[in-house]
């Protein structure tokens, strides 16, 4: 078995340490490779997130973890090892005064991910981790409309067009109404929206095939079937039968015909939302909150409510429970 060393000082130090792992019962020199020790921590990073992409992980995520660990691996002295990350190194990364609670839980939550994985793969033998408590999240409080805030929102906008007269065209705006009405009426995300291709929309069934596509992925990779009914059936409807073309493969477009972009539809609600006067706290994901309230107001089962809007987990939808 080789040492992997370049010089007899540094494997005398190496056997000494396989030793100390053979007496603590971690190690069989007949069953394992001798551990990767010159592994440094921006390696075993970039393996992680290699992985990562090969399993199909989502790009938001794969960034969130490129960041956390990016920033992780800025701490510690250039060319640092990944065996001599200790607890307390961690603690003191993720503990940082100036970091929010939920920062803090998402940094940890992304550093166990790795940490496991570099148990998993052999390229650490101890888990800086396992002595580390996980911070506290803040209880997220869910924002949704009320139905008069709801109506509110939509006269704020098509006051504007009328105030603003021959500045403003109907259709530079009319989209974001039609938009609100169907995520009101759905549940589905900015991105499912946005992505939504008029191939996935069965008029007959009444149904909207929520489905991964080579240009979109969805939150969960997992597909599922929306119905359609009330206020957002009749906007697709009324969007298919004003189709002059085939030229647009998509549900909702801009006034030229082209892709929204997430950006651009969230900065126009915003805008409208301070026109309504509604609370800061109300943004354009609070469309789908308002879907799952409304549900759970109505008298509709969690367990429908979780099916129908594509929650990985039950625990995502009892934070609806109260309204029950």
């Amino acid at each position: 078995m080789t040492l992997r060393t370049r010089d007899k000082t540094s494997a005398d130090q190496k056997k000494a340490e396989l030793e100390r792992r053979y007496a603590m019962g971690i190690y069989d020199p007949w069953t394992d490779a001798a551990p990767d020790d010159s592994l440094l921590v921006s390696e075993a990073v970039q393996r992680f997130i290699n992985g990562r992409e090969r399993n199909g992980l989502r790009p938001k995520s794969v960034q969130g973890y490129i960041e956390t660990l990016g920033a992780f691996n800025r701490t510690l002295p250039p060319g640092f090892q990944i065996r001599m990350v200790e607890s307390g190194t961690v603690r003191g990364f993720v503990g940082r005064s100036n970091l929010s609670p939920t920062s803090k839980n998402s940094y940890y939550r992304r550093l166990k991910t790795f940490f496991s994985w570099c148990i998993d793969e052999g390229v650490v033998r101890q888990n800086p981790m396992s002595t580390i408590i996980q911070p506290k999240a803040p209880r997220k409080v869910i924002s949704y409309l009320t139905k008069d805030e709801f109506e509110l929102l939509i006269r704020a906008i098509e006051a504007d067009i009328v105030l603003k007269g021959k500045h403003i065209g109907p259709n530079q705006v009319r989209w974001l109404i039609d938009l609100i009405k169907v995520a009101v009426g759905t549940g589905l995300r900015r991105g499912e929206l946005l992505n939504l291709r008029w191939d996935s929309v069965d008029l007959t069934k009444r149904a909207i095939d929520v489905t991964t596509s080579a240009e979109f992925q969805t939150k969960s990779g997992h597909e599922r079937t929306v119905f359609m009914a009330g206020v957002a059936l009749a906007t697709i409807e009324r969007l298919e039968t004003e189709r002059t073309s085939e030229r647009s493969e998509y549900v909702f477009t801009s006034t030229t015909g082209g892709k929204l972009s997430p950006g651009y539809v969230s900065k126009r609600f915003r805008y409208y939302r301070r026109l309504a006067d509604l609370p800061d706290h109300i943004h354009f994901h609070s469309l789908r909150h308002t879907y799952a309230s409304w549900l759970v107001l109505a008298g509709v089962d969690l367990y429908r409510v979780q099916e129908l809007m594509g929650l990985s987990t039950v625990q995502l939808v009892m934070r609806y429970a109260h309204l029950a």
